[in-house]
């Protein structure tokens, strides 16, 4: 045993603190060992979405080491604003691996693009959000849990003149970023 309750929700996933978005839970020790095991690049994928900004563009992967142990993460530029004298991007990112602080590591790395600190744009909190996570359930399944963009987001976004149709764009980019499709998603 875990030392899980059954019946009782308990976290597969996590979130740094400031962090919006999706965590996965399960109600069985089974479920948890399960989501433990899988392998996380191909059978557990998560998929974030943040606002952005830098003279750089968004690469397709940065393979930049976090606290000495290797690092990758996707990154993929969606859509781009400009308000406030800088240009903003809205990315979506998708971790390979799962170091703490590893995307606003990378994002940081990725051609002078920093991620948003939300200082911009007077909030408290990384303009960071949990938006997708796919996985393979214990019965093979591969399932899809999504999760809005946070209010603040949004609105962030919209003070930077960002465009509200980006967002269904950044919906497409999570999809673009996780199984391909000939791979039965």
């Amino acid at each position: 045993t875990l030392g899980l309750r059954p019946g009782v929700a308990h976290a597969v996933s996590r979130l740094d603190l400031p962090v919006s978005g999706l965590v996965l839970l399960t109600t069985s020790a089974r479920g948890h060992k399960h989501f433990a095991q899988l392998d996380k690049a191909v059978d557990y994928q998560r998929t974030y979405l943040a606002l952005a900004w830098g003279a750089g563009e968004a690469p397709a992967r940065v393979e930049t080491p976090v606290d000495g142990r290797a690092a990758e993460s996707l990154l993929l530029a969606i859509a781009e604003a400009g308000a406030g004298g800088g240009s903003a991007r809205l990315l979506a990112l998708r971790p390979i691996t799962g170091r703490t602080h590893q995307l606003r590591i990378h994002c940081a790395d990725a051609s002078t693009l920093a991620a948003a600190t939300g200082e911009v744009c007077a909030l408290p909190r990384p303009l960071l959000h949990a938006a997708r996570r796919r996985v393979r359930t214990p019965t093979g399944e591969r399932r899809v849990f999504a999760s809005a963009p946070h209010a603040d987001l949004l609105a962030a976004w919209a003070w930077l003149d960002g465009h509200a149709k980006a967002w269904k764009s950044a919906a497409e980019a999570c999809d673009a970023l996780s199984w391909p499709p000939s791979s039965g998603s």
